[in-house]
């Protein structure tokens, strides 16, 4: 949730919009359908500064939005293109996509896969499927 100060500019974005990292999406709790949405919704507001829960100030919130949408957006081609190449897996998505990624942020990073894996899967841009080994993905 974020709340509008009127006629001040300031947006307070919680932790929809860090002002140090992206937010974590991840299943089953989060779905990056919703998270690209509110972020296009919050773009489009009045409101030129953002003061999120962590990190600063953001004085020019929507360019930051913006940004953060399409690092989102980047995400989805590189899970999509990871898997055109034989990546089947989370892990595998992990080493292509993050190859210098500090084993300790390496949960984080395998929700936030799971969460691109989903949008991506329900849009028809690959294909996943839960099988007693795991989720195997291939492309459409």
């Amino acid at each position: 949730m974020s709340y509008g100060l009127d006629g001040t500019g300031w947006l307070l974005t919680g932790d929809h919009i860090m002002g140090w990292n992206s937010t974590l999406v991840a299943v089953p709790d989060g779905s990056m359908a919703d998270y690209q949405a509110s972020l296009r919704k919050v773009i489009a507001l009045p409101y030129a500064h953002y003061l999120p829960a962590h990190g600063g100030p953001i004085s020019d919130g929507p360019t930051y939005a913006r940004a953060l949408l399409a690092h989102r957006e980047l995400r989805n081609r590189q899970v999509t293109e990871a898997v055109a190449a034989g990546a089947r897996t989370v892990d595998e998505l992990l080493v292509r996509i993050y190859p210098t990624l500090p084993g300790k942020l390496e949960l984080a990073a395998g929700l936030t896969l799971r969460a691109h894996i989903e949008y991506l899967a329900a849009q028809g841009s690959i294909r996943a499927r839960r099988t007693l080994l795991g989720l195997r993905l291939s492309p459409v």
